[in-house]
């Protein structure tokens, strides 16, 4: 007799997108770079292409725009206690702004703050990791 395997697929309800790094790019190249990195590591498919279509689309296209055509996809930026800045990126799903932090930049780099560029093009206060 076989057993049926019935686990299903769960998704995360989010999912995010590295489009700048300034750490490796501070390190001489030592290390290679994130730009292209997407997560977390069980990130839907359906949201990941959303993410990847935004990184190919023309950097002519103001992001506040784009934010409008995607409903929930915003950009964010990742920082140091120092405001010194280590990532940029699009978060898009359902998410309360920890997710980039908690799943990339807190452990791969140190990052604490998370900001989100608002539709004024000013950035939003810090979200602190959790």
């Amino acid at each position: 007799m076989s057993q049926l395997n019935n686990y299903s697929t769960y998704y995360a309800p989010y999912g995010w997108i590295i489009t700048e790094d300034y750490v490796a790019s501070d390190l001489d190249d030592k290390y290679p770079s994130d730009v292209g990195l997407t997560g977390p590591r069980n990130i839907s498919p359906e949201i990941e292409k959303r993410l990847k279509g935004r990184v190919s689309l023309s950097t002519d296209i103001p992001d506040d725009l784009i934010t409008d055509l995607n409903g929930t996809m915003v950009k964010f930026k990742m920082l140091d206690a120092d405001g010194n800045l280590y990532y940029v990126g699009w978060i898009d799903g359902e998410y309360d702004l920890t997710e980039p932090l908690d799943d990339f930049g807190t452990p791969n780099a140190g990052a604490i703050y998370l900001k989100v560029l608002e539709k004024d093009g000013s950035w939003s206060s810090a979200v602190e990791a959790e």
